[in-house]
């Protein structure tokens, strides 16, 4: 099973404040039920993925599949929940495995 996970304005804080990224993320199907970032394609056309053969495409995927995989829910200045790109990626597996299930 797989999901595309389109993300806009997704921040790195490893990489500065004003680094932005848009793209997509590929979400594969793990042996546990949940998913895991198979490869990332930027807004230009460059992909990345754990194995890419230089040490920054290395180090941006897994700066980038580290927010991917964080769901904990974050707060505002005014107390109320803030969606995160890792909640939505996993709102996004979750909805795709629903539909398959009701399939």
């Amino acid at each position: 099973m797989e999901v595309t996970f389109f993300f806009e304005e997704l921040k790195i804080a490893e990489f500065g404040e004003g680094a932005l990224l848009y793209g997509h993320a590929l979400l594969k199907a793990d042996s546990s039920g949940g998913f895991y970032v198979d490869e990332i394609v930027f807004q230009n056309g460059h992909v990345i993925h754990q194995r890419s053969p230089t040490v920054l495409d290395r180090e941006m995927f897994k700066a980038i599949t580290e927010v991917l995989y964080d769901n904990r829910v974050v707060y505002d200045e005014d107390g109320k929940p803030v969606s995160t790109s890792g909640n939505q990626a996993d709102s996004e597996w979750a909805d795709a495995v629903s539909e398959r299930k009701a399939a």
